[in-house]
């Protein structure tokens, strides 16, 4: 058969330009595998995850790559003006894993070498990292400058969602 190949015969050179990247493909099916086995054997409902700032804050929708740039230390600013402070949940954190794999297309060894990397380099400082989504909103709800993520349920009046993940 032309064009067709087994997948032990990743290896080998592709097939053309539009032949599959075997190594593409495999690295997003074990991510996909890992984050829904997560949920299952934890028991954790994985949930939207709401990225949150102040109500007092003039932003009103941000996007993905916003929002990515402003957690990788890359965007120091609100796309509207203003200083952006990114306020991280604690490793292990449901909202965390869905906004790494999600929105910074990380793992949590990938966004953990990615800081160190830059904080050798001298090139910034990871977000700082708090317990849970109530702490994040009461964080976010006193400051217009800080920029989190909670799961969508738990997301009250003293806070406006920008970006919702699913």
């Amino acid at each position: 058969m032309i064009g067709f190949r087994s997948p032990l015969d990743r290896h080998k050179a592709p097939l053309g330009k539009n032949a599959y990247s075997g190594k593409r493909i495999q690295k997003a099916s074990v991510a996909s595998a890992v984050f829904a086995a997560s949920c299952f054997f934890t028991g954790q409902v994985c949930a939207d995850v709401a990225v949150i700032v102040s109500s007092k804050n003039n932003e009103t929708a941000l996007d993905s790559a916003a929002i990515s740039n402003i957690f990788l230390g890359k965007l120091l600013a609100f796309p509207s003006g203003g200083t952006v402070i990114p306020i991280d949940q604690a490793q292990g954190n449901s909202a965390r894993t869905d906004f790494l794999s999600k929105v910074l297309k990380r793992t949590e060894e990938q966004y953990k070498s990615y800081w160190v990397r830059l904080i050798f380099s001298g090139g910034g400082q990871p977000p700082l990292q708090v317990r849970d989504d109530m702490e994040v909103i009461d964080l976010v709800s006193q400051n217009p400058s800080v920029v989190g993520y909670v799961d969508a349920a738990a997301v009250t009046g003293d806070v406006k969602v920008v970006f919702t993940i699913q």
